[in-house]
């Protein structure tokens, strides 16, 4: 006796059941809910339940985005400037200091 005559040699099956082998494990598969085809994979059982994704285009910027990024690469800019003031300020009343 087997547990499930799906995993086995029907050869095994055929030793005690000659006639009607078939008939046995297609009404086992039928009760427990088994059928002979393997298990499906994660990756195949994922693919079918993920809907597939619409292609997307490529879009540019667009007016105010290319306006925003203008904007901060300018102050970026002015601080930069700003902190090169400073510490050019800062150096040189350092120099002119008496110690």
């Amino acid at each position: 006796m087997t547990a499930n005559p799906l995993q086995v040699d029907s050869e095994t099956c055929q030793s005690c059941h000659p006639s009607d082998v078939q008939r046995r494990v297609s009404l086992f598969a039928a009760r427990a809910g088994l059928s002979s085809t393997p298990c499906p994979t994660v990756e195949a059982l994922a693919a079918s339940l993920l809907p597939t994704p619409a292609p997307v285009s490529p879009r540019g910027l667009e007016g105010w985005q290319v306006g925003a990024l203008v904007l901060l690469g300018g102050a970026l800019a002015a601080l930069i400037v700003f902190a090169y003031r400073c510490w050019k300020a800062d150096c040189l009343s350092r120099r002119t200091e008496p110690q």
